[in-house]
């Protein structure tokens, strides 16, 4: 479609087209595979004369270097918190929904700076949910782990007084409660562990491995065995810290 749309000079019979060349908008363009995206590349060298295209993409990194070197790249910054809230409560009022300050908070936490997925996440929210709109449904909509819940986690794996064994049990009990994925865990841990007060060996001897266990997660391995990995790891940090 694309290669028919662009292989054609004019989309209209008018002197007012004419020597003006056409516009494609490819979005999510980093989702395309790499066969696409070399076809791609033969098709914006064959028809420059009559077109030009954009590709917009969350990952660069996802788009082939050969795509890349093609085009003049933009980065744009993810929305500040400010400017998030603000069209958040505008839609909010217009859609007669009523939203608390801490569910505005929680969708933009959750939203990470992308618009477009807090206004997903808002809409979601508000149609598998009666009443205000508040951090607690936010959470339970969108299947991410409450930040108290986090903390939880965290706690046990710091606190060097629980054994292998009974931390092991704790946080089983805790992901099979709550129905979490042990990744979502993952992920968010990792944003804890940047602004938590630790010795510096410690930190330096936790993070490779589990930068190790995310990627093990990622392959899709075994989630039993990589939470049993995550508290070997916060074991063998602190005796490696204590030496």
């Amino acid at each position: 479609q694309i290669k028919t749309f662009v292989s054609v000079k004019q989309l209209f019979n008018t002197s007012a087209t004419d020597g003006q060349p056409k516009l494609v908008i490819l979005d999510e363009a980093d989702n395309m595979t790499q066969i696409a995206q070399f076809a791609l590349r033969r098709m914006i060298e064959q028809y420059a004369p009559n077109a030009r295209f954009i590709l917009i993409c969350n990952f660069s990194s996802k788009v082939i270097p050969a795509l890349q070197s093609r085009c003049t790249k933009l980065r744009f910054a993810p929305l500040t918190e400010e400017q998030i809230v603000g069209r958040l409560w505008h839609v909010a009022k217009k859609e007669g929904i009523e939203l608390t300050d801490d569910g505005a908070k929680a969708i933009v936490s959750v939203g990470n700076g992308d618009m477009r997925k807090v206004l997903n996440i808002f809409q979601t929210t508000s149609m598998g949910h009666k009443g205000a709109i508040d951090a607690k449904a936010v959470y339970m909509s969108t299947g991410v782990p409450h930040p108290e819940v986090i903390d939880e986690f965290l706690q046990t794996l710091m606190n060097g007084a629980v054994s292998f064994a009974a931390g092991l049990q704790h946080l089983q009990e805790l992901l099979q409660k709550k129905g979490y994925a042990l990744d979502d865990f993952l992920q968010l841990l990792h944003e804890r562990l940047v602004v938590q007060d630790m010795p510096m060996k410690f930190r330096l001897h936790l993070t490779p491995m589990l930068a190790d266990i995310d990627w093990r997660l990622k392959q899709g391995c075994n989630e039993a065995l990589q939470l049993a990995a995550i508290v070997g790891a916060f074991h063998e940090a602190r005796a490696t810290a204590a030496r």
